[in-house]
């Protein structure tokens, strides 16, 4: 008797050492697992002396353990071959955004990602990709190391490297690819714009007009640097490079020395100009705009006793604005409120109306500063259809520059009273369609205006205001797709479990655990009826 019970203590320290061990190492291997399971084996001898009396209890314990943990094994398995999972983060960092899920639940043929990656990105990886696959049965993946799996690597090319991200369109009938996109982020917006970008069957090419002092595309930071100044943010840098990771093209373009709107031009985005366009730029925009092009305007928000009457500065832009029946009234938005003198009174907040521009349902705020209105026009062509999009809330009046201009140098109050019929909403952004009764709706010209700029600078834009501008640009270039995908900022960091670590979590708290309870039980019960 004494023998058995040295062997079930020498058995009990083994399984130990043989836990610790796998514990280290991250996974069981051909040395620790057999290591545990003869040290299970070995510490069952301690009930060996007890079984001649205690056969039946036995097999009666046996037979509900191996079905308690073969329930649990089979549950395992089927959750891991159809997993649920609920993101408990606030701001659901470890899920896919609607706007992704919609998408892959439409996509119109099969898409496999290859993922170039180093191994501590493996994990982070696959924990992403899961996703898409589980969205959408069309969705595929393979993780790889380039220089591991150098044969698929040059697949793709001499130069890949960890991080490189392939996103193939395949054809269902033959698995051959179609298109082939590269992206260089483990992110849902790099690889769900990846994938819309390999789909499409056209580039999108932007181009933005320069020349007339608008917010410029790159930051001057070198020369701020060399002057000794701060860097100043009232640029595009930031909404370029999203464009860009969205798979468009972006390209500055100069109308006085090019000379038309070039052949590919996707759309022409004009970002807070404060000079007008001369006589044969409006000529060419119009024209451009006539043959069916797509245009974005922001207006600049400046203090009217800057800028001067807007009807001066821009001129050949309201003409231009007015053949399609959009009009820019000479006055600015400005906000009252009775009995809040601290209000301010240029800072408007956009109130959206039902349009696939508009169409955001974040909560976050958005303002115009120093917004100028911009309304449809009381007669419209009969090809003309012109909505508002933004509008102002109902605490608003409209006011001439050179009101505003003189209030704001003899630092009169603007909450005074006004009648009734001065305040109310403002529209502050519209969405032009021209539709040739010749013509599909596809080739119809399309424009935006918006009164304000500076909600897009990289020195004020905010997540709400992106998603404006990102589906204004959509819709005109009728992409078909939501594509910009709301960041969200990390709260803390996660915990990636590898597929060892993940084994020997579930084998210790499953299996292990559960038995051991079930096996100090069992001796209990056993010592007890032998005291009786």
């Amino acid at each position: 008797m004494r023998p058995l019970r040295l062997l079930s203590y020498l058995g009990l320290l083994m399984l130990l050492s043989g836990l610790v061990a796998t514990g280290l190492h991250g996974r069981f291997t051909a040395v620790t697992a057999p290591v545990c399971i003869v040290g299970l084996l070995l510490a069952l001898l301690f009930f060996a002396p007890q079984t001649t009396r205690n056969l039946k209890l036995y097999s009666y314990f046996g037979a509900y353990s191996t079905l308690v943990i073969g329930t649990l094994v089979l549950l395992f398995l089927i959750l891991e071959r159809h997993g649920w999972q609920y993101d408990a983060t606030r701001n659901k960092r470890y899920s896919l955004t609607p706007i992704t899920l919609n998408f892959l639940k439409r996509l119109p043929q099969p898409v496999h990602i290859t993922a170039f990656v180093a191994e501590t990105e493996k994990d982070q990886a696959r924990l992403l990709l899961e996703q898409y696959a589980a969205a959408s049965p069309k969705v595929s993946y393979t993780i790889a190391n380039p220089f591991r799996e150098a044969m698929l690597a040059r697949r793709y090319g001499l130069q890949v490297m960890p991080g490189d991200i392939f996103i193939e369109a395949v054809t269902s009938s033959t698995q051959a690819n179609t298109r082939v996109t590269r992206v260089n982020r483990i992110s849902e917006q790099d690889i769900t714009n990846g994938i819309v970008q390999v789909l499409r069957d056209r580039d999108i090419v932007l181009y933005f007009l320069i020349g007339h002092d608008e917010l410029p595309l790159e930051r001057s930071t070198a020369l701020a640097t060399l002057a000794g100044q701060k860097v100043s943010l009232r640029d595009l840098a930031w909404v370029r490079d999203q464009l860009e990771r969205m798979g468009m093209r972006v390209v500055p373009l100069s109308l006085a020395q090019r000379g038309r709107v070039p052949s590919d031009a996707s759309a022409v985005v004009w970002v807070g100009p404060r000079s007008d366009l001369s006589g044969l730029e409006a000529q060419l925009l119009r024209q451009y705009l006539e043959e069916g092009g797509r245009v974005l305007l922001l207006l600049p928000p400046d203090l009217p006793q800057t800028t001067g009457e807007i009807s001066s500065v821009f001129r050949n832009v309201g003409e231009l604005l007015g053949r399609f029946g959009i009009i820019l009234p000479n006055e600015l938005v400005v906000r009252v409120g009775a009995g809040q003198p601290s209000m301010d009174h240029f800072s408007v907040p956009a109130i959206f109306l039902p349009h696939p521009i508009t169409d955001i349902s974040l909560e976050e705020p958005l303002f115009f500063t120093y917004a100028r209105p911009v309304q449809p026009a009381s007669l419209l062509p009969s090809d003309m259809r012109v909505d508002t999009i933004v509008q102002s809330p109902g605490d608003c009046v409209r006011l001439s520059s050179a009101e505003v201009a003189t209030a704001i140098v003899r630092r009169q109050d603007l909450s005074k009273a006004f009648s009734p019929q001065e305040i109310g909403a403002v529209p502050l952004g519209v969405a032009a369609l021209r539709v040739d009764p010749n013509k599909p709706e596809e080739k119809a010209a399309r424009l935006v205006v918006f009164g304000n700029s500076d909600f897009v600078s990289s020195e004020r834009i905010n997540q709400k205001g992106w998603l404006l501008f990102s589906n204004a640009v959509n819709w005109l270039v009728q992409s078909g797709e939501l594509l910009p995908i709301p960041s969200v900022d990390i709260e803390n960091t996660p915990i990636v479990l590898s597929e060892g670590e993940r084994q020997f979590l579930f084998l210790t708290m499953v299996i292990f655990v559960p038995t051991f309870v079930g096996l100090i039980g069992l001796g209990y019960s056993l010592a007890r009826r032998e005291r009786q």
